[in-house]
């Protein structure tokens, strides 16, 4: 529980230094048109973030077939993920590509180059920051869309499924009715 707290407390402080004040130390900046993603691997499972700019509307949709779990989220957010994987220590304990043999790592490919900081190998504080990265990623992840066969929004797939319970109810109320 201190753990998710410590995160929680982490993604406050980032989100109340983008709001006001001094920003937290930039490692790395997201430049528009440029590939910047975030990975986090454990045991099978390979989650991605990845910047809006770096891709077009096609190449999203054809990523997020071969990938369903690649997310594709405006650049802002991935500063965000990014300066807060800073001022946890990130930067300081990543290494090269080669950690990615281990089964949990989480990465970060800012253009050509690779920051890999894997938790099996990592000193307690390590792997406390490694842990703060790993639930600041894993929270915005799962607090951004993805849609992996269509470019549909929220709204459009709400909408989409209330005129198939619709349809359905009015198929039924039919079969009803010709009983």
């Amino acid at each position: 529980m201190a753990r998710l707290s410590n995160a929680l407390c982490l993604l406050a402080l980032g989100l109340a230094q983008c709001a006001s004040g001094p920003p937290l130390e930039r490692h790395l900046t997201v430049m528009e048109g440029g590939v910047t993603a975030v990975s986090v691997q454990q045991a099978a499972i390979r989650l991605t973030l990845v910047n809006q700019s770096s891709l077009t509307t096609e190449e999203a949709n054809s990523a997020r077939q071969k990938d369903p779990n690649l997310k594709v989220i405006p650049d802002a957010q991935v500063q965000q993920l990014l300066d807060l994987f800073g001022g946890s220590g990130f930067f300081d304990i990543a290494g090269s590509a080669a950690e990615t043999r281990s089964q949990n790592w989480i990465m970060v490919q800012h253009g050509e180059e690779p920051y890999v900081a894997a938790s099996s190998f990592q000193t307690p504080e390590q792997l406390a920051a490694w842990t703060d990265c790993l639930q600041v990623f894993t929270h915005v992840y799962n607090n951004n869309d993805s849609f992996t066969s269509s470019a549909m929004s929220a709204e459009d797939l709400q909408r989409a499924s209330d005129e198939i319970n619709q349809s359905s109810q009015a198929a039924r109320a039919k079969k009803i009715k010709k009983q």
